[in-house]
């Protein structure tokens, strides 16, 4: 992260890095941090300078007393400084809460391989599998993502959320009278598919060096949660508990960060891997009328997470680790995917370089993201204190699967039409009682 000192030393250099998220709010929070840090400095330096006088006139009027001097004069000065000392004082903390604040908003800087631009900028490193394209779209598929195999697909193509209501997997209706919409309740095989992906990835990661297995609180602190993610970002996404001033995670990467605070941790132990399964929970504000049906997009979703602390030094190295570990679970599901470097403009506030994984969902011709994978660089442990020796460490996190995500794209691309299955990957079939999901309409 960018200590003060260095914004201070050069406000211009900093002003740049946060253009290249190109977002407004974020440079008019740098503005208004610049202009209360300044405010906050040169308060100090009046502060610094009435306990000075203060002091000094309580040395004059002891000497005077001394020499029987008159020190009337004196004592009325020294009357007046203590309350505007005071008011300075209470005018000092409010500011340095300001300035607190502010700070929490600042990015992250933005690693020198990250590409300049929005969202248009991302870039596709690599693909893998043969995605089903229907005759209508294939050459606009091809248009898209030229030189990538691909499978002529003429058979019915459904789309998640049609399966899922269709076959009576899914009931959205109920759950939305009992708690609200974007909830659900999954029902019969799909509650075991559910358990078996999370039983595959856990199983999976520990055996990729993920060896420091938890299942973490679900509830967070305002104040804790504040130091961990770009919280002006985020903040409508989340639920808030408000009797306790808790938070429910929106995802297990932000507890298993604050395990950490005000530790050192030995280099021995280092890169520390953690490996976290629990519920996440999103108010997904803002969405109104993007994926509102099925299970894609919901407030409450499984999720498999991994964490990694490492020496600051070894961050890239560590990113690449784990970008190559989450690539082989995702071929162990056999669904076609691509991995891509998302642009400046459209990475986590808190990253230097994040990696997504997209899977491809035939029904709308596009892959969509179903894993994030980033370092944040000391970022979060200047903010927590997390140390190993002098140094700040360095945080990872990355999806390991998004249980929801993966189950729309397994029923997308492995539904057979004439035989209304669900063919299940064999990676899940030590995990289930079936290898197939037989469908039956509603009644």
């Amino acid at each position: 992260m960018v200590s003060v000192k260095q914004i201070r030393e050069n406000p211009d250099w900093f002003r740049s890095e946060i253009k290249k998220r190109m977002d407004e709010e974020l440079l008019k929070h740098y503005e208004e941090f610049l202009r209360i840090d300044k405010e906050w400095r040169d308060l100090i330096k009046e502060l610094d300078s009435l306990r000075r006088k203060r002091n000094e006139i309580s040395e004059l009027i002891n000497k005077y007393k001394k020499q029987n001097k008159d020190v009337k004069e004196l004592i009325e000065k020294a009357r007046e400084l203590p309350l505007k000392i005071k008011n300075l004082e209470e005018k000092q903390r409010v500011l340095e809460e300001k300035r607190y604040e502010l700070m929490l908003l600042l990015p992250n800087t933005v690693d020198e391989d990250v590409p300049i631009g929005d969202e248009t900028k991302n870039q596709a490193i690599a693909y893998y599998g043969k995605p089903r394209v229907n005759q209508a779209f294939i050459e606009r598929f091809k248009e898209q993502h030229p030189n990538v195999e691909f499978e002529h697909w003429s058979k019915e193509i459904l789309s998640h959320y049609d399966i899922v209501e269709k076959f009576n997997l899914v009931d959205s209706e109920t759950a939305g009278k009992i708690s609200g919409s974007r909830f659900y309740f999954e029902k019969n095989q799909l509650v075991m598919l559910d358990l078996a992906i999370i039983m595959h990835a856990l199983e999976f990661y520990q055996k990729k060096g993920f060896t420091n297995v938890l299942l973490p609180p679900y509830l967070i602190k305002h104040d804790v949660e504040k130091k961990i993610t770009h919280y002006d970002t985020f903040k409508e996404a989340i639920f808030h508990v408000k009797e306790d001033d808790l938070l429910l995670i929106t995802t297990s990467e932000h507890p298993l960060a604050a395990m950490f605070m005000n530790k050192n941790i030995s280099k021995n132990e280092l890169p520390l891997r953690i490996l976290a399964w629990s519920p996440a929970f999103r108010r997904e504000a803002g969405s109104h009328g993007k994926d509102t049906k099925g299970i894609f997009r919901v407030k409450q979703f499984h999720k498999v997470e991994l964490h990694s602390i490492t020496e600051l030094a070894n961050d890239r190295q560590e990113l690449d680790f784990i970008v190559k570990t989450v690539v082989d679970y995702m071929k162990e599901l056999e669904l076609p995917f691509r991995v891509v470097k998302l642009a400046s403009g459209d990475i986590d506030k808190r990253a230097r370089i994040q990696i997504d994984i997209e899977t491809w969902f035939p029904s709308q011709n596009a892959y969509r993201e179903t894993h994030s994978i980033a370092t944040v660089g000391d970022w979060i442990s200047t903010k927590l204190r997390i140390k190993t020796g002098n140094a700040f460490v360095a945080n990872l996190y990355a999806t390991g699967v998004a249980v929801q995500r993966t189950i729309c794209a397994l029923l997308e691309n492995n539904y057979d039409a004439e035989t209304k299955t669900i063919t299940i990957p064999k990676c899940l079939h030590k995990f289930l009682s079936f290898k197939t999901i037989e469908l039956s309409e509603k009644r």
